[in-house]
């Protein structure tokens, strides 16, 4: 859509006029052109002249002037007309923009009878005075044959003046005429002459100045994250109209992507009373979204689905849109699909690469045999990222699905500069359908949604929740269709050779990109032989069963990003049965004798050792990480299991007497109840034992949900304990993608207790909030920021060795990971190439094959953040010292990193990187490098290495931190207590201390 703005002006001749009208093909003697509103000074600064030869003759003058006025605007709409071929030329560019970035005037076609309007240009964000040119459609037909549907011509509103004026009243006795409560007081002719005029100019009464004199709101809001996105004009639109056609006006606001715009927004409009929020933004995980809920704001939310609560919301059928584009393909002839899927953040990329897969199925292809390329947003560069990635894979697919039209035109660049031809060698399907996808080439086929009606049908469920605020939020959705162009045809079998791939690659990078072209063979294999050993389903009451909704989940190998198996994706409902089970198996469980508890604990940690190396293998090909790292978390994991069961027969109470003696003091240690477990993917294994343990050791049931990437590892874990014969109902196991309303619908159940997470900080603040309401208590284990202090007097072997343990665990992927490496400036150059050796020394490449140390990160927004992160560094006067560039080929891997002269206000000191990079910064004194250390609003851990002993104890007494590793790179321990200060974190896992997160102490006060 062309935005309208203040247009340039430009001085126009009987000269300019003719060559303006020869340009668009406009008879002179047709036009009839006026100017409304007021000359104003546009987006260059220049101004539209006004002045017209004075010659004494008022008719000459006139005359001249409208020749003036006629020239100035054929300019400005010869300027539409370039702007709309410019756009024609450039397919990817959106249809607001004009090629020099500055906005156009804004036209309108009107009959040749309508009079003149003295208004402003109306728009979605707030008016503009500007140039509205009013065209005669004698001048409008040639005009609109040339732009063609480029342009949209905004019409002019008409005020309230206007509609007085050529009624010949008062502007309040429009108003009182109009108004069906005031309208008694007017004379009836009068009442009907200022009807005719409001119809003749289309005049419609502001409800919002209305509603703001009458304290009856009558609005609603809606709030869209960037209008110039093509989407979403369509969108508001149908949302306008819906709103409007019962008394209701909409205030749009354009945020621009901006989270803290739009949380100013939504507060404004909620200050403002309005009766409900229309949410067009596209995340998934909103924190806003629980608040205006709790307040009992209506809320519909478009095009997408909220984790946080069950919400009326409008979209497409992503799914069935993904099934239209393989089944066309599929009917074409083409057997080899690939999938350039979108953000797995966003609910439209899930829906989409769902439907995918479960169209690959439908036809009676193998959904695993299918590459896919993850996205870190719908961007063409990202599109073009990921072609690479399917099209190195072999065989060649001869088709590519993109979950966002400019995912498609990435596809489309990719394909051209690697030789190959669409759709001869690769045909291709983008989604949405966005302008000008039909001018692309080839002219893309793409699956249309129905934007428009999408905003009708949100207006609709907006009126109904305002009608009935207790109704059931409703979920709707609405039909895609599939528009046919020439970038499908049939596959044709020839020999298709394919250029290298532009840029500079390092024999490095072919060895991990030959070793993860490997890797689909040697990790299938690997899970094959799995198969029927690997439960997929949802462990609940001691009962395997699928989701209560049926629907599954994908989990994916980080080395190849292809698809695992597919897993049980538990819902809402299965929450709540989930607790049901807990709640009935907690009293026998509390009752249970500790010793016998403890025996229990101790047969799990034998089953687990036993089957560690299989379970080793499972949490490579859904993590990632190294084999070497993946035991080594695998036999810690168990010591979890070792330990409380020790720590279960150790529930020690207290006695006292009183200090007046009048009574004793008694103190016992009760089970809490019923835990809500919520465990990150980093640790699949040892998160999720380092709270099971404690808990079943105190004497608590508990609901487990571990993360969407890594769910396999827990339900194995869930069968080690049925193996070891915990009771059913005791344990329960639950994955889903469903993370927000799920653990919201446990924290909203009375008997859930205890809530014990690991995270990030972000979501803790959240749960935080969100177990408020009853009270639960929290175990909070969240993000980190971890200090690696080397002082000049340290053993730099040591150090070195300890800093390897510290950062690579897991190839950085620990909130104890060492993220900012302070190293005295005396040593900083020889600690920095030290470590970089070490650190290169390392074979990158899929966790199970021999030799390799270091494995891909979990996905690919995560080696999107690390890549950005290190290359911010870089431009602000950081060296790599090793690393630093993103591998090609497939899979998420980034190398081992080592940067010097880091500046110590870069970004990447103060965020968590979680991958294996080491920024490392020079310091002078032990005053300056605590200051550094403690600025963070972390304090999960630090390391320090020295060699003077009181120094370090000194050093780690001043950190802000919960834990410190004095010349130790490593700090956890099943026996220690682990937590952190700060925003870091609640409460402390392992250690005694772990399991008294599980107990309530009573207090009996007693005389005998």
């Amino acid at each position: 859509m062309l935005g309208p703005d203040e247009g340039r002006g430009q001085a126009a001749s009987g000269e300019g006029f003719d060559d303006a009208a020869r340009g668009l093909g406009v008879d002179r003697e047709a036009a009839g052109i006026e100017r409304t509103g007021q000359a104003v000074e546009a987006g260059r600064g220049e101004r539209v002249e006004q002045a017209a030869r004075d010659d004494g003759r008022r008719v000459g003058r006139e005359g001249r002037r409208k020749e003036h006025l006629v020239g100035e605007a054929l300019r400005l709409l010869h300027d539409v007309v370039a702007a709309a071929r410019a756009l024609h030329q450039d397919p990817s560019r959106p249809r607001h923009a004009r090629p020099d970035g500055t906005n156009l005037p804004a036209v309108r076609v009107v009959p040749a009878e309508a009079p003149p309007l003295s208004s402003r240009v109306a728009w979605l964000t707030r008016p503009r005075r500007g140039w509205a040119v009013t065209i005669q459609p004698a001048v409008a037909s040639p005009i609109a044959k040339e732009v063609g549907d480029v342009v949209v011509a905004l019409g002019l509103r008409p005020t309230l003046r206007d509609v007085a004026k050529l009624a010949g009243v008062h502007p309040a006795t429009v108003s009182r005429a109009l108004n069906a409560e005031t309208r008694a007081l007017v004379a009836a002719d009068t009442v009907c002459r200022v009807e005719e005029a409001a119809a003749t100019l289309g005049y419609r009464p502001d409800r919002l100045a209305r509603s703001l004199k009458t304290g009856h709101s009558s609005t609603v809001g809606v709030v869209v994250p960037d209008l110039t996105n093509p989407l979403f004009p369509p969108i508001v639109r149908g949302i306008e109209e819906g709103m409007e056609a019962r008394g209701y006006v909409a205030l749009v606001a354009n945020t621009d992507n901006d989270e803290e715009r739009e949380r100013r927004v939504v507060e404004e409009m909620r200050d403002r009373a309005v009766d409900g929020i229309v949410f067009a933004t596209a995340r998934r995980h909103h924190p806003l979204l629980l608040e205006c809920a709790r307040a009992g704001m209506p809320l519909v939310l478009v095009n997408r689905v909220s984790d946080e609560v069950a919400l009326a919301s409008v979209s497409a059928d992503d799914e069935a849109g993904a099934h239209l584009a393989v089944e066309h393909l599929v009917a074409l002839g083409h057997r080899l699909l690939g999938h350039v899927a979108g953000p797995q953040h966003i609910s439209t990329g899930i829906a989409r690469l769902r439907g995918f897969r479960a169209a690959l199925v439908s036809a009676g292809l193998d959904p695993d045999a299918a590459p896919v390329a993850f996205t870190a947003s719908y961007s063409p560069v990202e599109g073009a990222r990921c072609a690479a990635e399917i099209l190195a894979c072999a065989p060649l697919p001869t088709a590519i699905v993109a979950a966002n039209d400019m995912l498609a035109i990435g596809v489309l660049r990719t394909l051209r500069a690697t030789g190959l031809r669409c759709p001869d060698d690769v045909s291709v399907v983008g989604f949405n359908d966005v302008p000008f996808m039909d001018l692309v080439d080839p002219p893309l086929t793409t699956v249309r949604l129905p934007h428009y009606e999408i905003g009708l049908a949100a207006a609709e469920l907006m009126l109904a929740q305002i009608d009935d605020p207790g109704a059931t939020p409703r979920a709707v959705e609405l039909p895609s269709r599939l528009v046919v162009r020439s970038s499908c045809g049939a596959p044709r079998c020839r020999r298709v050779e394919r250029r290298a791939p532009r840029g500079p690659w390092s024999r490095r990078d072919e060895e991990v990109v030959a070793m993860a072209s490997s890797a689909a063979d040697l990790h299938g294999e690997a899970f094959a032989a799995m198969a029927g050993r690997v439960p997929t389903r949802c462990f609940v009451g001691g009962d395997w069963r699928p989701s209560s909704d049926r629907t599954e989940m994908a989990v994916f190998d980080p080395a190849t990003g292809r698809v695992l198996v597919d897993v049980a994706d538990g819902s809402i409902d299965d929450a709540t049965a989930a607790v049901d089970a807990a709640s009935a198996a907690l009293p026998a469980w509390a009752a249970t004798p500790p010793r016998e508890r403890s025996e229990i604990l101790r047969r799990a940690f034998e089953v687990m050792v036993a089957r560690k190396e299989e379970m080793a293998r499972l949490v490579v090909l859904e993590n990632g990480k190294a084999y070497p790292d993946a035991l080594g978390e695998v036999t810690y994991a168990a010591e979890f299991f070792r330990w409380f069961a020790e720590e279960a027969v150790r529930n020690a109470g207290e006695i006292a007497t009183a200090p007046s003696g009048s009574n004793k003091i008694l103190v016992l240690r009760q089970p809490i109840g019923v835990a809500a477990l919520v465990t990150p993917w980093n640790f699949p294994a040892a998160m999720l034992t380092r709270k099971i343990g404690p808990a079943l050791a105190a004497g608590c049931s508990v609901v487990c949900k571990p993360a969407s990437e890594t769910p396999l590892t827990a339900l194995v874990i869930a069968e080690v304990l049925e193996e070891a014969g915990v009771p059913a109902g005791v344990v329960n196991v639950v994955p889903t993608s469903h993370s927000g309303p799920f653990v919201a619908r446990l924290l909203a159940d009375p008997r859930v207790r205890k809530l014990s997470f690991t995270g990030s900080t972000e979501v803790g603040r959240i749960l935080l909030a969100a177990a408020a309401d009853n009270v639960v208590s929290c175990s909070m284990e969240l993000g980190g920021n971890a200090p690696f202090v080397v002082f000049d007097d340290a053993d730099l072997d040591a150090a070195v060795a300890g800093a390897m343990v510290a950062k690579m665990r897991n190839g950085g992927e620990a909130c104890t990971a060492a993220n900012r490496f302070y190293v005295q400036a005396g040593v900083a150059r020889e600690f920095s190439e030290r470590l970089a050796r070490a650190m290169g020394a390392l074979v990158m490449g899929p966790g199970l094959h021999e030799g390799v140390g270091l494995g891909p990160l979990v996905n690919e927004p995560s080696r999107l953040k690390v890549a950005e992160l290190v290359e911010a560094a870089l431009a602000t006067g950081a060296r790599a010292v090793v690393g630093g560039a993103v591998p090609g080929g497939p899979g998420w891997f980034y190398p081992a990193t080592v940067l010097a002269d880091v500046d110590p206000s870069a970004a990447i000191l103060s965020t968590e990187i979680f991958g294996p990079v080491a920024p490392v910064v020079a310091f002078s004194s032990e005053a300056e490098v605590i200051e550094m250390a403690n600025a963070s609003e972390f304090g999960l851990v630090s390391y320090c290495y020295t060699g003077d002993l009181a120094r370090g104890l000194r050093v780690a007494e001043a950190l802000e931190c919960g834990m410190v590793g004095l010349n130790r790179g490593i700090v956890s321990d099943p026996a220690a207590p682990f937590g952190g200060t700060k925003q870091s974190g609640l409460g402390r896992e392992g250690g005694h201390e772990g399991m008294l997160e599980y107990l309530e102490q009573k207090y009996i006060a007693c005389s005998w």
